[in-house]
């Protein structure tokens, strides 16, 4: 039985009972008995892909990334590539006091007002305000382990990344955890929480901003893409999709790494010129082919080892299902096995 149906206490000194929010605000540390002795590649975390789009509207500032198609078009490409652009309905603070712990963030330099801006074809919300609501989180919740991967750079000098690092360095100082080397096993959720160092920064390399550079002048740093691990099948075919997560989880996996299974539909340009005639008309509806498939696929996909699960317009009752699966493992339920115990812990 899942958590999603479960009866939720009553929140202290009220009538109303707790939201899947107010439950899960601190999962992790509710459940460290549990989880302390896990590497972080063997706990399912729930992760929002594209996590900063949620505030694209009408009238947000395109990007380079879009084509310029001239004074006539454009208006059609902002209109038609907004409704494409946003991946998220919740808050980056809403999805963290939700339960998600993987934060996948663009960040755009402007160089009209030289300021940074997460961003997914339009610009979204300041880096700065949303890393101090990030900051804010960390700081009030030192036990809840998160991950930052900014896996794309725009507009980036090499000295402009240096910058980003700094305010990153500011805002988390002591509590970012090194990544781990070649051959060495993770850390277990356990130490790092014995060690302060809870927040995980993750970096994508381009052409200015190298890894290896980079990395000496801020050893804090992960790259995205070796010791995190996050496979793309770019399809809007949910079938596909799902031969691609069995075939990609069922290979070797690095011991020192994260893996990200990326559960999302990818839309090409025909597919939005197209969604202006016929359903899908924008990444919402698109997305909704998905979020009913998903939890189907989960027992399966739980078999070969879920690590971090990205989503476009993650539910609450989805991340429920996602943390859920921690308490699962924690007992050895094998075929006609009583599975009483685990269902009544997960009604709690």
């Amino acid at each position: 039985s899942s958590g999603i149906n479960a009866e939720w206490p009553l929140r202290p000194g009220t009538g109303r009972k707790l939201s899947l929010m107010d439950t899960n605000k601190q999962w992790m540390t509710q459940n460290f008995d549990i989880l302390k002795d896990r590497k972080l590649n063997e706990i399912t975390i729930p992760g929002s892909h594209d996590s900063g789009s949620y505030s694209i509207a009408n009238g947000s500032k395109r990007t380079d990334e879009l084509p310029n198609l001239g004074r006539c078009l454009n208006p059609l490409v902002e209109r038609i590539g907004v409704i494409w652009s946003k991946t998220q309905h919740m808050t980056i603070k809403d999805q963290l006091e939700a339960g998600v712990r993987y934060l996948d963030l663009r960040v755009y330099k402007d160089n009209d007002d030289e300021q940074l801006y997460l961003v997914h074809g339009f610009e979204a919300g300041l880096f700065s305000n949303e890393l101090l609501r990030i900051k804010n989180f960390v700081d009030s919740n030192p036990k809840e382990y998160i991950i930052l991967d900014i896996n794309h750079l725009y507009q980036f000098t090499f000295d402009d990344a240096v910058a980003l690092m700094f305010e990153l360095n500011d805002a988390f100082g002591t509590k970012l955890l090194p990544p781990r080397e070649k051959g060495q096993a993770m850390y277990t959720f356990g130490e790092i929480v014995d060690l302060q160092k809870t927040v995980t920064v993750a970096i994508t390399e381009t052409e200015e901003v190298p890894y290896k550079k980079i990395v000496k002048e801020f050893p804090f740093l992960w790259s995205s893409e070796i010791n995190i691990i996050s496979p793309w099948a770019n399809t809007t075919k949910p079938a596909k999709l799902k031969q691609f997560l069995i075939r990609t989880m069922s290979q070797d996996r690095p011991t020192y790494a994260l893996h990200v299974t990326q559960s999302i539909l990818t839309p090409k340009l025909s597919d939005t010129i197209k969604g202006i005639f016929v359903k899908p008309h924008n990444l919402l509806q698109l997305s909704e082919v998905l979020l009913p498939l998903f939890p189907q696929w989960i027992p399966e996909l739980s078999q070969l080892g879920l690590n971090i699960i990205i989503i476009d317009f993650i539910t609450q009752d989805l991340i429920q299902t996602l943390i859920d699966l921690n308490l699962r493992s924690c007992f050895e339920v094998e075929e006609g096995n009583d599975t009483s115990e685990a269902d009544a812990l997960l009604k709690k």
